[in-house]
């Protein structure tokens, strides 16, 4: 009965406990047991967003599920149970934490690919040429950037991966549209209306669909979600390989603190060597509702040019 949980959406593990339960299952069944482990995992992971959680703490509330009317496991059968899922690749112990397979090459392969994207040095870039076309742009669109917003639109120039983040009325928008307007001029792009969109050697995409209108809006080229971007439908499950290389000198990912470990790990995956990656963000929102804090994480590793914006300039100003 408690693959009933896996099989049908809506079924818990309490329905199907109770299914069990009337189908003669006996409380201390040692399948009942496996169905509490994976169950209490696969909630700490889908429903509150965790890529992992400790060995002890994964006892704890397994036995608080379990043992609700009676005193029917123990912590050590529950580590019994642990360690043969863990033989039977249904989970991965690290140390004192416990993951899904999933999350934890999800983590560790995006994370490879980033490195190696960050070894591949970028093309030499004429660094006081990009500065004069930034004189022009500021010119052009009557904007003052500030030295942090400049240097800021230099990075994602000259560097394969950068971070720009910032709260509300710090520029962040602006300054995407300062990128793209560099990128236009450096390197000679035709007008975007001449090519096809999906040809567009810049690319502008979000986690949302709201999200990537604005950026299309702000923008004046046309943004999708990353979903789009990649491929991935409705009917794509989260343990699919999706394999769709993206075409692109530059993306530019808007809205980085709600993409979560699964969808960073499939764009990562479709992300071509020489494409140049600017993450843009707000790193005090409220994380992705999917497992992993992957900007914050992003940012904390010191392995990527970050621009902090603590300038807010306010509308009318």
């Amino acid at each position: 009965p408690y693959q009933l949980i896996i099989d049908i959406e809506g079924v818990g593990f309490k329905k199907a406990d109770q299914i069990a339960m009337n189908a003669g299952i006996e409380a201390n069944d040692p399948e009942r047991l496996v169905a509490g482990v994976m169950y209490t995992l696969n909630d700490e992971i889908t429903s509150i967003g965790h890529t992992y959680i400790m060995t002890s703490e994964l006892a704890a509330k397994t036995l608080e599920r379990l043992n609700d009317s009676g005193r029917y496991f123990s912590n050590s059968d529950v580590d019994a149970a642990v360690e043969q899922l863990a033989l039977n690749k249904k989970l991965i112990i690290t140390e004192d934490r416990v993951t899904l397979p999933n999350i934890y090459y999800s983590e560790h392969k995006s994370a490879e690919k980033l490195s190696h994207i960050l070894r591949d040095n970028p093309d030499e870039i004429d660094e006081d040429a990009a500065k004069d076309v930034i004189t022009h742009i500021e010119k052009s669109l009557k904007i003052d950037y500030n030295d942090n917003q400049r240097q800021a639109i230099l990075n994602a120039l000259t560097e394969k991966v950068s971070i720009i983040t910032g709260g509300p009325g710090t520029g962040k928008t602006t300054i995407v549209k300062g990128i793209i307007t560099l990128y236009q001029e450096m390197f000679d792009y035709e007008d975007y209306d001449s090519y096809e969109p999906k040809n567009y050697p810049i690319k502008l995409v979000a986690p949302t669909g709201r999200a990537s209108k604005r950026m299309a809006d702000t923008s004046g080229i046309e943004a999708s979600t990353i979903h789009r971007l990649i491929g991935w439908g409705q009917d794509t499950a989260v343990d699919d390989i999706i394999d769709n290389e993206i075409e692109a000198e530059l993306i530019i990912v808007d809205e980085m603190s709600m993409v979560d470990t699964w969808l960073f790990y499939q764009f990562m995956q479709n992300v071509m060597p020489h494409t140049k990656l600017v993450f843009v963000g707000d790193s005090a929102q409220l994380p992705s509702v999917g497992p992993g804090t992957v900007f914050k994480d992003l940012i904390a590793s010191d392995a990527v040019k970050t621009t902090i914006l603590d300038t807010v300039y306010r509308q009318g100003e």
